[in-house]
């Protein structure tokens, strides 16, 4: 199997085991058409948000991943304003807007996508400080 769906479709056919993350089989283990095993090597669930790329089929696709993860896909459209842990973290996926926003001041950390290359950098900002980039 080369899908996420596909080896679901498998494991709750009884054609054996797969590894999938918590909120792509939450119905499936509620339901009791599958069950977990191995729980003591089984990690706790954390909440990830999330934003769309640019792809026209990302706010369908996203918009669902997160009705079907129980709480733990929070889906929050082209951008995201977040505190975590005191920090103020800006999500989206666009670089240009992701670095107009780090150069504004107002946030510790913006996080972007698009070139699906890990970047990290500084830029500082008319206030005096830095604000981390992550790209």
């Amino acid at each position: 199997m080369n899908t996420n769906d596909g080896a679901l479709e498998a494991a709750t056919s009884g054609f054996g085991l797969t590894r999938l993350i918590s909120y792509q089989v939450a119905n499936e283990l509620a339901a009791g058409t599958l069950e977990t095993v191995l729980t003591e090597y089984e990690e706790a669930s954390l909440p990830v948000h999330v934003v769309h790329g640019n792809n026209l089929g990302d706010p369908d696709a996203m918009h669902r991943l997160a009705a079907r993860s129980n709480g733990l896909v929070i889906y929050h459209g082209p951008d995201a304003q977040l505190t975590l842990a005191g920090r103020r973290v800006f999500l989206v996926h666009c670089p240009h807007y992701g670095h107009a926003m780090a150069c504004t001041g107002e946030w510790d950390l913006v996080c972007c996508g698009h070139s699906h290359e890990a970047q990290i950098a500084r830029r500082p900002h008319p206030g005096g400080g830095e604000t981390w980039l992550a790209m």
